[in-house]
């Protein structure tokens, strides 16, 4: 359905696109910096066309990391509304801890499923994604009940196949950690078992070359850091007038340079904040030490 709805819409996206490529050469085009480009772009695309095109892409498309059709999620609320309350009432999830935002957020519908509201401001959003908060979480910081409703439902999916969502007395749903040898049971089996993974017996012997490793990685990237090629990310920050600002270039070369009241975390001005990547053996490095 979403499919045959967005063939409906490709007239009105294709003249949209055209309009705004017709606004972007002039652009590209016109390389005199003595040319008023708004009204060279208004010449030739009439403001409140522009604005149409703007309206009809928001409208029609949506961003590259949206991987959820959200319009198609919302038409199936109230469907959703007749099986909810009794879900709530019926399964009391517990978690591991990577799953505990999760039954935080189960446990807040649970106790504020009854109030006739849209809107929440005190709802747990850990965990929540970009794309995800962007339609749950409103300018005003208000937290919209159907889109919140949705993103706790799909936290719940991911937690039951990840393991790390369960209810007890269960069989196939239990703690996956239940059947862990603990206490003296674990510590009986502990040296053959760590001889047959050939690791040392203390988790400093095992942590160390890895540590140097990733030290060394790091030290080798800051020292080359201007002639590393394979430093394709940089990303610094600055005040702006409206708050905390950033860009991303390669290796952070034309960006304007941070104010002293600098970047969030307290960077100073000498110092921006600066995140990379780009380092093979530093990502090995930390691959290792987490496998994830």
């Amino acid at each position: 359905r979403s499919d045959q709805i967005r063939l409906r819409t490709l007239r009105d996206l294709d003249a949209a696109a055209r309009a705004l490529r017709e606004a972007c050469a002039v652009l590209l085009q016109d390389a005199d910096p003595k040319t008023d480009v708004r009204a060279a772009i208004f010449a030739r695309v009439s403001k409140e066309a522009l604005q149409t095109a703007i309206r009809q892409v928001d409208t029609l498309t949506h961003p590259p990391d949206q991987t959820v059709a959200f319009q198609e999620l919302w038409r199936h609320y109230p469907q959703i509304r007749q099986v909810l309350p009794r879900l709530l009432a019926a399964i009391a999830w517990q978690a591991t801890p990577a799953g505990q935002g999760t039954v935080d957020a189960w446990n807040f519908l649970r106790e504020h499923e009854n109030q006739a509201t849209r809107f929440w401001t005190t709802a747990p959003v850990a965990g929540m994604t970009t794309a995800w908060r962007a339609v749950v979480v409103g300018d005003n910081g208000r937290i919209a009940k159907k889109a919140y409703t949705f993103w706790v439902l799909s936290q719940v999916l991911e937690g039951i196949r990840s393991r790390d969502l369960y209810v007890t007395p269960s069989e196939r749903f239990g703690d996956p950690r239940a059947q862990l040898l603990q206490g003296a049971a674990w510590e009986a089996v502990r040296p053959q078992v760590i001889r047959t993974l050939d690791w040392a017996a203390d988790a400093e012997s095992s942590l160390r070359p890895l540590r140097e490793a990733l030290d060394t990685a790091y030290r080798t990237t800051a020292a080359h850091w201007e002639t590393n090629v394979a430093v394709p990310v940089g990303i610094l920050c600055w005040q702006g007038p409206s708050g905390v600002k950033s860009a991303g270039s390669s290796g952070g070369i034309g960006l304007p340079p941070p104010t002293p009241s600098s970047c969030r975390g307290g960077a100073p001005a000498s110092n921006p904040a600066r995140f990379t990547l780009g380092s093979a053996s530093m990502d090995r490095a930390c691959r290792r030490l987490h496998p994830c």
